[in-house]
């Protein structure tokens, strides 16, 4: 048996040990969990931006799904095996050899403490040498080996992250969602977003010869700086017109920054009237 002084001296060793062990498997989970997100963001981001230029068809979207599951799939098996590898006491007793120079003493220590059951080597060496090591290293509880402004920073960096995507997603709702949809459920017909898409809100009208109108029209996508609008007569219809059944109309509301206006650009045409925004 160990004497008592040996004893506390180790339990105190390991309690110090076991501190820093704590704070570095905070710092890996924090890193982990912000490059998984980062990782993640970018791919669908730029799966995105690519679908909705390039048209993607089911086979290449079956692929981009089968890359994003490797990816997540290979970030997760390294996320795990760095905690697995974190949770060891031999692991931040390295950490701070590395950071103290104890010329190996602490991780002889610690392996002592795990092995003391059943010590292959000679105990009354080991309990000489945790003695020893007291001696020297009393004073210093290790902490400082895993400066805590790290931790700080990873999870502002996380932070920042979520924001930033929860703003940009906000705003861009529907372009994300649908090829978010496009990319989760590859062989659905789902068609891409077009560039721009305009809703007019004006409706019809009626007006006199010479007449100045303003048409106002809801714009979902790319927010263009002109637009041209190209006006054509629609001829009688020939046959008899059918009745229809009407069915109740609902207004969509639109944000007042997705609404534009178009007005007559002076010097233009009747047949290639532009209108500006």
């Amino acid at each position: 048996m160990m004497p008592d002084n040996a004893t506390q001296i180790l339990s105190e060793l390991v309690r110090r040990v076991a501190k820093v062990r704590k704070r570095l498997v905070s710092l890996v989970f924090l890193k982990s969990l912000a490059i998984i997100l980062f990782s993640v963001s970018l791919y669908i981001a730029l799966f995105a931006w690519l679908d909705h230029r390039n048209h993607f068809g089911t086979s290449t979207r079956c692929v981009a799904l089968l890359v994003l599951v490797v990816i997540i799939a290979g970030l997760l098996l390294a996320f795990l095996r760095k905690m697995f590898i974190s949770f060891g006491l031999e692991h931040a007793a390295s950490r701070i050899e590395s950071a103290r120079h104890y010329r190996q003493q602490l991780l002889a220590a610690v392996e002592y403490y795990q092995q003391r059951a059943n010590y292959p080597y000679s105990e009354p060496l080991a309990r000489r040498m945790v003695c020893q090591f007291w001696a020297e290293a009393q004073d210093d509880d290790f902490s400082d080996t895993v400066a805590a402004w790290k931790l700080w920073l990873c999870a502002a960096v996380i932070m920042t992250g979520l924001v930033v995507t929860g703003l940009f997603a906000r705003h861009n709702y529907a372009y994300l969602a649908r090829y978010m949809a496009r990319l989760g459920r590859p062989t659905a017909s789902l068609d891409p977003l077009p560039a721009t898409l305009l809703t007019s809100l004006s409706g019809d009208i009626l007006a006199e010869a010479n007449e100045t109108i303003a048409m106002e029209a809801a714009i979902e996508g790319k927010l263009p700086q002109t637009g041209k609008l190209i006006i054509e007569t629609q001829a009688k219809a020939q046959h008899p017109t059918t009745a229809e059944t009407s069915e109740p109309h609902i207004e969509p509301t639109y944000e007042r920054l997705k609404v534009l206006t178009l007005q007559p650009i002076e010097g233009t045409t009747d047949d290639d009237s532009m209108f500006k925004g």
